[in-house]
């Protein structure tokens, strides 16, 4: 059982941070435990009784579907990560840099539990009672896992600002964290993980060089054949998961509540998966066949009632009439970066065009349906029909103002086979994201 102190309560707010302590300056030390990759998860029991413990009820993206102690203790976990989790927004103490672990260990978030459930059920809860100066505890169970307790004599925290009135939880969270992977104190002073938090502070939100050298000593630097995702399309209702190293067969896409099976592309790197009914709000991670630690993605924030930033939807697909062309995508919108689209059923030697318009339309045009607004167009791109598909590569314009902005795009070449004599394709709703 690994125990957080303070030093003694009654010496006053003021007086806690000069009175702490010098410590010799000493490298992380080693716990007992160590968590194979199929025992990453972790869940929350909601008991916290006091008021500011669950005050924060600001929704953030990169920690869909929960606020309060949840979210402060979910920031917490994943400060362990191998990398940024999301783009590592979500406290303004340590802005755009959640997730500094750099090894091959990653969390899974699983979301609420209904109890603080046995020894070694990865659990998080507040307990009642004291034990002198101590906040929490980690408690290691016999087959490797952990419970944490919180004990509720505290007036704990939630956040998110850089001043609390109380214990901050998401530090104590991330100090207690850091024992349930498997790490002991430090005498470093600065560490998450010295045996000592002030109230009021919220330095151990953010793990240091020592607590870094420890977690990476326990599970190795993240190996450069780990998958790693790097963003999420929703493309026509698939979801795509965006990275690398992901490999031909068996890939498992793992998400709050649920698991599913990826596909990998043509181009070996990004996955399409179909959402399981029963997923969650909370993370998605891949794991690739294999039981070694680098076996584990990334932990990436991915809520299922939510439309993605990132999306590309075909619409107007039963037209009808001179709507005969397909245009698709398995690319991403994002900024900077370009993107392919394939046009398919179009005459050889054909000449065309493709234009992409602020808003959308359905209006009747040559024997076609006329998909985009005319009258909206911010970018025309011509074409030459040589192959099927015709690829039309286009480069999405790195302003990121326009991140979240919506585009319509449909393309038209000649064709004297039409009566009007053009062909119209379906049109393609883009949703474009930052990188």
């Amino acid at each position: 059982m690994r125990l957080l102190a303070i030093l003694g309560p009654l010496l006053g707010f003021g007086c806690l941070a000069t009175l702490l302590p010098v410590l010799p300056t000493k490298a992380y030390t080693l716990g007992t435990n160590n968590l194979s990759v199929d025992a990453r998860d972790f869940r929350v029991f909601n008991n916290f009784s006091d008021v500011s413990a669950n005050n924060n009820l600001v929704q953030d993206s990169n920690f869909p579907g929960h606020q309060g102690a949840v979210m402060a203790i979910w920031k917490a976990s994943v400060e362990w990560g191998s990398t940024l989790h999301g783009n590592g927004a979500g406290d303004s103490s340590q802005p755009n840099d959640l997730g500094s672990g750099g090894a091959n260990f990653d969390l899974s978030f699983q979301g609420l539990a209904q109890s603080p459930d046995a020894l070694g059920g990865n659990v998080h809860s507040e307990i009642s009672g004291s034990a002198g100066g101590t906040y929490a505890f980690a408690e290691i169970g016999p087959n490797g896992g952990w419970r944490i307790r919180y004990f509720s004599v505290w007036t704990w925290d939630d956040g998110p600002g850089t001043i609390v009135g109380g214990v901050d939880l998401q530090s104590v969270a991330t100090h207690e964290m850091g024992h349930g992977l498997g790490l002991g104190h430090s005498s470093v002073p600065g560490a998450t993980m010295v045996s000592t938090i002030s109230i009021g502070s919220i330095g151990a939100r953010s793990i240091e060089a020592d607590d870094i050298a420890g977690v990476q000593a326990i599970y190795g630097v993240a190996a450069a054949t780990k998958p790693r995702i790097t963003g999420l399309v929703d493309i026509n209702g698939t979801l795509k998961i965006r990275g690398t190293n992901f490999v031909g067969t068996g890939n498992e896409v793992w998400f709050t509540n649920a698991n599913g099976s990826g596909i990998p592309s043509s181009n070996g790197i990004d996955l399409f998966v179909n959402v399981p009914s029963n997923a969650a709000p909370g993370d998605l991670l891949v794991k690739v066949p294999g039981s070694s630690y680098a076996t584990l993605s990334n932990a990436w924030p991915f809520d299922p009632t939510q439309p993605l930033p990132c999306m590309v939807k075909s619409y107007g697909q039963t037209a009808g009439g001179a709507n005969k062309l397909s245009l698709a995508t398995s690319g991403s919108p994002t900024l900077g970066q370009t993107i392919t689209l394939n046009l398919n059923s179009a005459p050889f030697g054909a000449v065309g065009w493709l234009h992409f318009a602020r808003s959308s339309a359905n209006q009747p045009l040559l024997g076609g349906t006329q998909l985009i607004n005319l009258n909206q167009i911010v970018q025309t791109t011509l074409l030459t029909v040589l192959f099927n598909p015709t690829q039309i590569k286009l480069v999405v314009p790195p302003n990121p103002g326009l991140a979240g902005v919506h585009v319509f795009g449909q393309a038209a070449v000649l064709d004297v086979t039409q009566p009007g004599g053009l062909a119209f394709s379906n049109g393609l709703e883009l949703t474009l994201c930052a990188p």
